[in-house]
């Protein structure tokens, strides 16, 4: 028997829902609420999908948009070897290791011409950022709200018509 959420939901939720095809409201539904399909860590598991992610990683590497990810390897093959930095790439895709691949070169690709060669390989701290950088953070226009999501999943909220005033 199948049990509909619609009675459930608040009145602006199922308008929010109904907009959604099913497969995709579903997974929106799911990412927004730190959904059921967690997947559990098995340690055989997650070592063959770091094992595959360190295959795929290896097919992309020579690819023309892999720059900033070979100049990584070159500064620092520890920081991307790195156990808990590939966790994270894992995590984000679900543990499908070709997408963590991509994500993983689509974040240096990102972060080379925001933070330049020198913060490649490093975690970017609050002292690695610019000043204009603080005045964003400080103007509350991103916030971390002090509780976890479902998953227990650290949740930030965009205000982007709250502007700095030098914006």
């Amino acid at each position: 028997m199948k049990m509909s959420l619609m009675p459930l939901l608040g009145e602006e939720s199922q308008k929010t829902w109904r907009c959604y095809p099913h497969k995709n409201g579903k997974k929106a539904w799911n990412d927004l609420h730190g959904g059921p399909d967690a997947i559990p860590e098995d340690p055989e598991f997650v070592a063959q999908q770091l094992y595959q992610m360190h295959v795929e990683l290896t097919k992309l590497e020579t690819k023309k948009n892999a720059a900033a990810y070979q100049l990584v390897k070159q500064l620092d093959q520890g920081y991307v070897d790195n156990w808990s930095f590939r966790m994270m790439f894992l995590r984000a895709e679900m543990f499908q290791a070709k997408l963590a691949a991509k994500r993983v070169i689509r974040f240096f690709e990102e972060k080379l011409p925001l933070f330049g060669p020198e913060k490649l390989c490093k975690d970017i701290l609050l002292e690695d950022l610019a000043a204009e950088d603080i005045r964003v953070l400080e103007s509350g226009s991103m916030q971390v709200l002090p509780e976890k999501d479902g998953a227990g999943r650290t949740v930030m909220l965009g205000i982007p018509n709250l502007k700095p005033a030098l914006w």
